[in-house]
């Protein structure tokens, strides 16, 4: 990667996606450090289809539910991803220890902005139009 070989000292990207590389950047002698900015914090969805026309849609909609189920939820949290129950799991404390030390604090989460429809669209065409012009690797 650009912080492996030195190209990059610093990446935003979505908190979850370091998770599971944390440990082989520091072995690679990386002096790895995640932050997550307490204000302009963002966040967006994960979409999860369900194909109504397959030979067992019904196994889309148990997978589904399980994604959603408290186990599912703390399995998110594990590696690093916000589940969809958040504040409900926590408020009851169904969400590890370990889980929660794997998010942001729950203050800066309860400032992320999701964004409107329009505006996810809106972002969709100026990354797909402009992004290889802009970002270089």
């Amino acid at each position: 990667s650009a912080l492996t070989t030195g190209e990059a000292a610093v990446v935003f990207d979505w908190n979850y996606n370091w998770a599971g590389r944390a440990e082989q950047l520091e072995k690679d002698g990386v002096n790895f450090e995640t932050i997550v900015l307490e204000d302009g914090v963002f966040g967006n969805y994960y979409a999860q289809p369900v194909t109504i026309s397959s030979p067992h849609p019904n196994a889309a909609r148990l997978w589904v539910d399980w994604l959603t189920s408290d186990e599912g939820s703390e399995q998110y949290a594990l590696g690093g991803a916000i589940p969809a129950r958040f504040t409900e799991l926590a408020e009851a404390g169904k969400l590890s220890d370990e889980a929660l030390d794997n998010l942001p604090d729950p203050e800066i989460l309860e400032k992320v902005e999701l964004p409107t429809p329009e505006q996810g669209d809106a972002a969709n065409s100026v990354i797909a139009t402009e992004w290889a012009q802009k970002v270089k690797y």
